[in-house]
């Protein structure tokens, strides 16, 4: 299957981040290879009850640890170190649950729901659900939900909903819906809905749809909804529904609806509904509203365009410029300087 240009994009902004974040957690992989569980640890408490103090697999308190062995489930609060060794199971694993409370360098398990921070980061094999702050990057197997921030990056092979931030880059293979920004880029493999922002690039393999803006370059592979603006430009392989402003350009390779503004160039691979302005050219196939451009280039115009140069194949409306071009006209008025109209 041929790359697109914005599978490419995706490639190239995301890798990095990821294989930033592989390196944090290959260190405490290296460190802890597959072991069973060793002897060690203390509960003062009753049953599960109470302060577990070493390799305790189940605390229902807080447990502390310099680094985690045989981690099953804490309920409560939560305090290592590094991340936890792998336990022969047939599989490897980072271990179970924690609900509560997470606190440590690079603190892991197999889900997090509650708060918690980690010095380097926070990962997790399911899902990560509440408060969290990593100081290097959070990464999840599982979904992300809830109130998240990373220095460097935020990746989860699930989805990613709610308020997060992160410093370089921001991946949700699953899709991204909410408040997020992201320093660098913000990257989705299924789709990106609510508010957005990314410093260079904004990406997305499925839709994007509600308010977002990106620094560089805006891009969808599925259509773009709502009031997006891009740096450079803004472009689609389906089609573009509402207000949109690029500094260089904007493509949609379907329709195009609403309002567009973009300093160079705009075009739309099927028609045009509605208001665009462009200090160079427009190109479609067929223009409903109104065209304002040095250049206007179009199949079928129905409105006005008012241009330096304008040209329709079919008019049924008005054009205003120095030169006027309607080859439908006869071809007395085929071109014509200042106004050309065809009823």
């Amino acid at each position: 299957m041929k790359a697109t240009p914005s599978s490419r994009f995706s490639a190239r902004l995301s890798t990095p981040i990821l294989v930033s974040l592989a390196l944090v957690i290959a260190v405490g992989a290296a460190a802890g290879q597959e072991t069973r569980c060793p002897p060690g640890g203390v509960l003062l408490g009753v049953g599960t009850v109470g302060l577990g103090l070493g390799h305790i697999p189940r605390v229902d308190g807080v447990r502390i640890n310099v680094r985690d062995h045989c981690l099953d489930q804490v309920n409560g609060l939560h305090l290592t170190l590094w991340t936890p060794r792998g336990v022969t199971r047939g599989d490897v694993s980072v271990g179970g649950p924690v609900r509560g409370a997470t606190v440590g360098l690079l603190p892991a398990a197999g889900s997090i729901h509650g708060v918690g921070a980690g010095l380097v980061g926070i990962v997790t094999e399911g899902n990560l659900r509440g408060a969290f702050a990593g100081g290097i990057g959070i990464a999840g197997e599982g979904s992300i939900a809830g109130f998240q921030a990373a220095g460097v990056g935020l990746v989860s092979r699930g989805s990613i909903r709610g308020v997060q931030a992160s410093g370089v880059g921001l991946v949700g293979d699953g899709g991204i819906q909410g408040v997020q920004v992201a320093g660098v880029g913000l990257v989705s493999g299924s789709g990106i809905q609510g508010v957005q922002a990314a410093g260079i690039g904004l990406v997305s393999r499925g839709l994007i749809q509600g308010v977002q803006a990106s620094g560089v370059g805006l891009v969808a592979e599925g259509r773009i909804r709502g009031v997006q603006a891009a740096g450079i430009g803004l472009v689609t392989d389906e089609s573009l529904v509402g207000l949109q402003a690029a500094g260089v350009a904007l493509v949609a390779n379907d329709t195009m609806t609403g309002v567009k503004a973009a300093g160079i160039r705009i075009s739309a691979g099927t028609k045009i509904d509605g208001l665009t302005v462009t200090a160079y050219r427009t190109t479609t196939p067929a223009l409903t509203g109104l065209a304002v451009a040095g250049w206007n280039d179009l199949g079928r115009q129905e409105g006005l365009a008012i241009g330096i140069y304008n040209r329709a194949e079919v008019l049924r409306g008005v054009q205003v410029g120095l030169l006027n071009r309607a080859e439908n006209n006869r071809s007395a008025l085929r071109l014509l300087p200042l106004v050309n109209a065809s009823f």
